[in-house]
């Protein structure tokens, strides 16, 4: 019922994400796809060329929970997630007890969890963060950090799209213009359609055969043209 759920963030706070489930399962039975599935996390570091990547299963039908699970036992870090959405909007808490340097903090930490569990989703969806963690917190020093804006960015574009044509392979991209025409690939995170049609696939797979008719866009052209010399 859902197959899968991915999102993707990088160090500027772009965000994007997808979802795969049966439009016609219940609650319930979404619910009960998180107990059979598998919790991934893959980091890609510009410092490092291979990713790092950690998976576990989950046991839980709660984002948060699993999420809370994932660091304790993954990433050996305790720590508590709450999480509320709304038809509009999504917002977390996230508390993480730091490696203790000094004297144990476990009065610090218990306190810090308990004042948390009192947060509701209304206060979690409307609140901003200074008043939040003021309402929270109000007996302790809280440092807030100045926020950073969270927005929508996908990172497909026609080059992506391209290699994801040429994986498919030449026959299989040939046999589906001969039925269809065109080729019409959608990026699943932002619904942006790519289409190729029969000059596209065979500038794609031969750049250096393919001669373009003159009722080809200028578009078409310059691509093919930017292919030949690639290919130089």
């Amino acid at each position: 019922h859902l197959p899968l759920l991915v999102a993707q963030c990088d160090n500027n706070l772009n965000l994007r994400a997808t979802a795969n489930f049966d439009i016609d399962a219940t609650a319930i039975e979404l619910e009960q796809a998180f107990n059979q599935g598998v919790l991934s996390l893959i980091v890609n570091h510009d410092a490092h060329p291979t990713p790092y990547r950690s998976m576990m299963p989950i046991h839980s039908n709660s984002i948060a929970q699993s999420i809370t699970n994932f660091f304790q036992q993954s990433e050996q870090l305790v720590s508590q997630v709450w999480l509320a959405t709304s038809d509009a909007t999504a917002a977390g808490l996230i508390l993480q007890r730091m490696p203790e340097k000094d004297a144990p903090q476990e009065e610090a930490w218990q306190y810090a969890c308990t004042m948390a569990q009192t947060l509701t989703q209304a206060e979690l969806l409307t609140l901003d963060n200074a008043t939040l963690l003021h309402r929270l917190f109000h007996e302790t020093d809280v440092r807030v950090f100045p926020s950073r804006t969270i927005q929508f960015k996908c990172r497909c574009n026609l080059d992506k799209m391209k290699s994801a044509l040429y994986a498919l392979g030449e026959a299989q991209a040939k046999q589906h213009i001969s039925m269809h025409k065109t080729i019409e690939i959608t990026c699943d995170f932002c619904r942006q359609n790519y289409y190729f049609d029969a000059v596209d696939v065979m500038a794609l797979f031969h750049p250096n055969r393919i001669e373009p008719t003159l009722d080809k866009s200028i578009d078409i052209i310059n691509e093919i043209n930017l292919l030949k010399d690639v290919k130089k």
